[in-house]
């Protein structure tokens, strides 16, 4: 590895250095709400397909008997959520890469 690609590599450690691991409680409330995402993504890509076209926010809401703000929210949430704990595990793939080279 040359001296640049090791710079390199040290400063993208450092920086995903400063995001803190997930504990076991947040790894639960995040994967529940990212679930709770993709079921609700799932079930609008299924409504797309039986009334061919995209359903409102009003029939999305519906279909889960929520209100429109409780589905944005959940979708919302999950999105964050997704993120945080794609950030939070960059760590772990890295160092893992990092090792087998």
């Amino acid at each position: 590895m040359s001296s640049l690609s090791s710079d390199m590599v040290r400063v993208y450690l450092q920086e995903i250095g400063q995001y803190p691991l997930l504990k076991p409680e947040e790894e639960i409330a995040y994967g529940r709400q990212v679930q709770e995402m993709i079921v609700i993504e799932q079930s609008k890509n299924e409504l797309t397909q039986q009334l061919d076209r995209e359903p409102t926010m009003t029939e999305l809401a519906n279909a889960f008997e929520k209100t429109e703000a409780q589905v944005r929210a959940a979708l919302h949430l999950g999105q964050k959520a997704k993120q945080k704990m794609v950030t939070a595990n960059l760590r772990l793939v890295s160092c893992s890469t990092f090792s087998l080279q």
